[in-house]
C-alpha cells in the first residue's frame, strides 16, 4: 500500500510543477500574446481536484493568486493609462500626468514580482513545503 502512496505522490507532485513549467513559458510568451495567460489557469483549475496532498494544493492556491493578481495589476495599468491619455487629450491635468505614470510603474514591476512568486514557489516546492501565506 506504501508504493501506491508514493506513485500517487509523485504523480501529484508532477502535475504541480507542471503548473510551474507553464507558468514561466506562458509569461514568456504572454509578452506577446496576453490572452494566452489562461493557459495556467485552466490547466490548474483541471488539476486541482487530481492533487489530495495538502502541501501540493498550497502550491496550486499559490499559483492561482499569483495569475490572479498579475491579471489585476495589469487591468488596472490599463485603466489608469487610458485614464491618463483622455485625461491628456481633453485637458492637461494631474490626473492625466500621474495615472499613466503610476500604470507604466506597475508594467514595469509586474514582471519582476512574478519572478519573485516563481522562485519563491519552486524554492519551497523543491523543499515540499507548505505555502503558509498567499502574499508574502
Amino acid at each position: 500500500m506504501n508504493d501506491i502512496n508514493t506513485i500517487a505522490e509523485a504523480r501529484q507532485k508532477k502535475l504541480v510543477l507542471w503548473g510551474y513549467v507553464i507558468h514561466i513559458i506562458v509569461y514568456l510568451i504572454a509578452l506577446g500574446m496576453p490572452p494566452v495567460i489562461l493557459v495556467p489557469i485552466i490547466y490548474l483549475i483541471i488539476i486541482r481536484k487530481f492533487v489530495l496532498i495538502d502541501w501540493l494544493r498550497s502550491h496550486i492556491k499559490w499559483q492561482l493568486v499569483t495569475i490572479g493578481f498579475a491579471i489585476a495589476v495589469v487591468l488596472v495599468g490599463a485603466l489608469l493609462f487610458f485614464l491618463g491619455v483622455r485625461e491628456i487629450n481633453q485637458t492637461p491635468s494631474l490626473i492625466g500626468t500621474i495615472s499613466p505614470t503610476i500604470a507604466v510603474g506597475l508594467w514595469i514591476a509586474l514582471p519582476f514580482w512574478l519572478i519573485y512568486r516563481l522562485v519563491f514557489g519552486l524554492i519551497n516546492y523543491g523543499k515540499e513545503a507548505r505555502i503558509e501565506r498567499l502574499f508574502p
